[in-house]
């Protein structure tokens, strides 16, 4: 196995800091990968390309989508996604992707360019939810869909070890729960879709065909394997779980890590199976539900000793960062910070200094809960960890990541009232403005694992009462006994 990932401590309540190290990057856990899905077309993420010098200092990790760089490119992106053939890894690719954007003029007037120094661990995601759409569209048939994915496994893997992605999450069966193209209002693919995300023998088709794969193609030294775990309870995640690692002996080849899946929809996901207070609020209620499957899984790899990395797919909202970490979680993501860049419909750049404009769709700002130093602002006390939109965002607001040291939130809101590529560019501020505050969340979280620290005293700093009153709800919930006992000790074996 690939010895790319290590463990530095742990806390008691089964928090892990640790260090991915691979040629050139290195980065310490738990840490936060931005969604970068070039090739997308939906409100223009593309863009982040042009300004991605903001994120060269921090080099946050960052996820790219294997459906939008082949075959899901739309038109504004698929004559570049087409040069990726001729580029080595991903950091090249985007570097001379990036050159070209300037050349035809997408960026903001009067900027020069120069190179630049980014360079982080990158991660590959399948696209499988996309993937499995097309499929069902051209096949509709069970059995078809089937031999189509197992089709897709080899290219998938060997892309990824082509171009050096650091991480490569392996090809499943996973349902959209974002809706763009009409999906919900076809009979078969609302069944097909249903059935494969729950299917385990489906599933496990893929898993032993990425293994057998693997074990055929040999080893990328810089590729690490996540497999994704579903389930719809915690005691359904452990049990497949338990299905992988007999297959894995069997075959005779391991994954390097695990990743959970199927949680990003948290809002289908029954109160009364997941064991969840019925009043329980929205981001309450997805915090337990992530903690209690991220603990079930980690629980289950503790009995075997087996320490490999876990990622959450799709689950890392801010809010969300410290119940995943005390569950044994290593590393996730979140569409969270784009999708609330983004909110804003074009009539909003002429309300943007009106706070009492109403009736139309502003991009939000992320309050801030942690400084850059990791340490809590206790400035802020009112919607910490909450997307506030631009227009009602007051002016004192305290900040100090990398985008608001360079621009004031007025001189964003100038910006985003310009309209045109300034408009762009104010929502790209807002997004990285968003994805600094969970890397800085990490950074908090790792400093306290590393000192000994329960995470239960950072929630108890936070300066917004609704903030800790939920967090500490959703601690208490999955770490603690109902009678107010100390918290278990469970990776003490560990």
């Amino acid at each position: 196995m690939i010895k790319t990932f290590e463990i530095l401590t742990w806390s008691k309540e089964g928090a892990r800091a640790g260090r991915f190290v691979f040629p050139s990057k290195e980065r310490t856990t738990p840490c936060y990968f931005m969604t970068c899905d070039f090739g997308g077309g939906a409100s223009d993420l593309y863009r982040i390309i042009t300004y991605i010098n903001l994120f060269e200092q921090s080099n946050i990790p960052t996820l790219f989508n294997y459906y939008y760089l082949t075959v899901g490119g739309t038109f504004k992106t698929e004559k570049w996604t087409s040069q990726l053939e001729n580029c080595g890894d991903m950091v090249d690719f985007i570097k001379f992707i990036r050159k070209c954007f300037f050349d035809e003029g997408f960026v903001r007037e009067n900027l020069q360019f120069r190179e630049t120094n980014w360079n982080p661990i990158i991660m590959l995601d399948s696209g499988s939810g996309n993937f499995l759409r097309d499929e069902i569209e051209k096949a509709r048939r069970e059995e078809e869909v089937v031999a189509a994915f197992e089709k897709m496994i080899p290219d998938y893997i060997k892309f990824a070890f082509k171009h050096d992605f650091n991480i490569e999450i392996a090809m499943d069966f996973a349902r959209k729960y974002t809706y763009r193209k009409g999906e919900t209002r076809d009979e078969i693919y609302r069944r097909l879709s249903a059935h494969f995300s729950k299917d385990k023998e489906s599933n496990m088709c893929l898993v032993r065909s990425t293994l057998e794969n693997v074990k055929k193609l040999g080893r990328n030294k810089e590729t690490m394997i996540y497999v994704p775990l579903r389930g719809e309870t915690p005691d359904q995640f452990r049990e497949y779980l338990r299905m992988i690692l007999k297959l894995e002996e069997k075959i005779g080849e391991k994954f390097d890590g695990f990743a959970i899946a199927g949680l990003a929809d948290y809002r289908t996901k029954s109160n009364e199976i997941w064991e969840i207070p019925s009043d329980a609020k929205r981001r309450v209620k997805a915090g337990l539900i992530i903690g209690k499957a991220a603990k079930a899984i980690r629980q289950e790899l503790l009995k075997i000793r087996d320490q490999r990395p876990i990622h959450g797919l799709g689950i890392g909202d801010v809010f969300n960062i410290i119940p995943l970490v005390a569950a044994g979680v290593d590393s996730f993501d979140c569409h969270s910070p784009w999708r609330r860049a983004t909110d804003g419909a074009k009539e909003s750049i002429d309300f943007v200094f009106d706070r009492n404009a109403k009736g139309i769709s502003f991009s939000k700002y992320l309050i801030p809960a942690v400084d850059s130093k990791g340490d809590v602002i206790k400035d802020n006390k009112k919607d910490v960890l909450r997307y506030v939109q631009l227009h009602k965002v007051s002016d004192d607001v305290v900040c100090d990541c990398y985008v608001c040291r360079k621009y004031s939130l007025k001189e964003i809101k100038k910006f985003y009232s310009n309209g045109g590529e300034d408009y762009l560019f104010a929502r790209i501020l807002l997004y990285a403005h968003a994805v600094f505050q969970h890397d800085y969340m990490c950074k908090s979280v790792f400093r306290m694992i590393k000192d000994g620290e329960a995470l239960k005293q950072l929630i108890e700093e936070f300066s917004d009462n609704e903030l800790k009153r939920d967090l500490l709800k959703v601690y208490s919930h999955i770490f603690q006994e109902t009678s107010g006992k100390k918290i278990t000790n469970f990776f003490a074996s560990a």
